[in-house]
């Protein structure tokens, strides 16, 4: 819902974030003086379809890998190897919950999506940046049993990059600085990111 606090991003004047042209459902705060170290007043709110497009242009920065190159990405650990498809990254949202699903190959088991839910808190119970995750991620245990670790981590990072993106993209602070993110969350079909001013002169 679009308040006097918010915009919806126009389509003379939709943002281009990371190659991604942002629909219209995507709102922003109103600009606003964010002084250093205060955050902002609003949310910016995304919607599951643009945090997805998103997510998978933020998969290619995290993987480091060029932008004119494939989107594919191997993991190597020991004798294992892993084929991530990080183009191909999905994002499911609910109440306090961002699910990535990274889909993967290996010789062990046929192509197959691995799903890690990340607990990030609501607008009513804001954790910052912090998110909680399960014991292993959901899928078959030939990839979770060696994996676990590396795909929880890339999920976090993913997410933790796209919020630091959006917040950019969501106003400066006086001096002229982009904002960073203060806090991620999620509602039904909502990518949550508040974001602050930077600390410091």
């Amino acid at each position: 819902m679009t308040t006097s606090r918010t915009r919806r991003v126009a389509d003379a004047r939709r943002p281009e974030l990371l190659g991604v042209v942002l629909s219209r459902r995507v709102t922003f705060p109103e600009p606003e003086r964010v002084e250093p170290g205060r955050v902002a007043s609003d949310w910016v709110r995304v919607p599951t379809s643009d945090a997805q497009r998103l997510l998978r242009e933020v998969a290619r920065l995290v993987a480091d890998l060029p932008r004119d190159s494939s989107r594919d990405v191997v993991w190597t650990l020991g004798n294992s190897e892993l084929l991530l498809h990080t183009g191909r990254l999905t994002l499911a949202v609910s109440a306090g919950l961002v699910t990535v699903g990274i889909p993967v190959e290996c010789d062990q088991v046929d192509p197959t999506t691995i799903e890690v839910p990340l607990a990030v808190g609501t607008t009513k119970q804001v954790r910052g940046l912090f998110a909680s995750t399960s014991d292993s991620p959901i899928g078959p245990p030939v990839v979770t049993g060696i994996w676990s670790d590396a795909l929880a981590a890339f999920a976090y990072e993913c997410l933790v990059t796209l919020a630091q993106h959006v917040a950019a993209q969501s106003g400066t602070d006086p001096s002229g600085r982009t904002l960073v993110p203060a806090a991620v969350a999620a509602e039904r079909g909502l990518l949550l990111v508040k974001s602050m001013a930077r600390n410091g002169a």
